[in-house]
């Protein structure tokens, strides 16, 4: 209904694309997904005080849907606004013979605007909300990178949860990354900035300061075989990745 959605082989891999851009995929190799993407999945496992309920924004190819589950997720609810994506994904991981997430029975899929879920959604009634929108310059993205947005998303979370919000780092000014930074700042007070590979910015941001210790060690080891061949699997490895404390 919203857009054209696209699944094509790409060498050894497979894309898909959302009117024509490039949102996800899966590559030649073990897990099939880039650092960007473990590190916006594993984060919202890593920092929050609970990993009881997560909302997804997006379910893409479906990779952090699934890192979510693997970190000990309760309950996840992905939110998506194009049902073609959900087709398009089963699709994807049916060719690579691998579970699809949605499968899950702790997985919930609601087709709908994210940003009318959270104004729907109950004061405190998520752990961590990861955001993985497309670029900040397009129509109906755009709405997820605003003071509104941060302000809905603090509402939805409980007092040790956490929001992982992705930034794109081409195509955009760093003025605008600047300003996207800012405006969180002011309605989550602690952030921390990652940048595992050269076109991601990571964005955890949570109303309380994020623990790097023994918590952190033992909520990596859920998934390290699976963060281990993007050199994310451990403590020092993420500490690498930080651009922003």
């Amino acid at each position: 209904r919203a857009s054209t959605v696209t699944v094509e082989r790409m060498g050894n891999g497979l894309g898909l694309s959302n009117d024509g851009r490039p949102e996800s995929g899966f590559r030649g190799t073990d897990p099939g997904f880039g650092a960007e993407v473990g590190l916006l999945g594993s984060a919202a496992v890593l920092f929050p005080e609970r990993t009881g309920r997560a909302m997804a924004i997006g379910l893409g190819g479906g990779h952090t849907t699934r890192l979510l589950l693997a970190g000990g997720f309760e309950q996840v609810d992905v939110v998506e606004l194009e049902a073609a994506v959900v087709d398009a994904a089963r699709m994807m991981h049916q060719a690579r013979r691998v579970p699809f997430p949605l499968d899950d029975p702790r997985a919930r899929l609601v087709i709908d605007d994210a940003r009318n879920r959270l104004a729907l959604a109950p004061a405190g009634a998520y752990d961590a909300i990861v955001s993985q929108p497309s670029h900040p310059w397009l129509a109906g993205s755009s709405a997820l990178y605003t003071r509104e947005f941060f302000a809905e998303a603090r509402a939805a979370l409980t007092d040790g949860g956490v929001l992982v919000v992705w930034i794109n780092l081409f195509r955009i000014h760093l003025r605008q990354i600047r300003a996207v930074v800012r405006t969180l700042t002011d309605e989550l007070t602690n952030v921390s900035g990652f940048i595992a590979e050269g076109t991601s910015l990571v964005l955890v941001a949570s109303a309380r300061p994020h623990r790097f210790d023994a918590r952190l060690d033992a909520r990596l080891a859920r998934f390290s075989d699976t963060l281990r061949p993007l050199h994310l699997g451990s403590r020092l490895d993420l500490l690498r990745t930080m651009e922003l404390d």
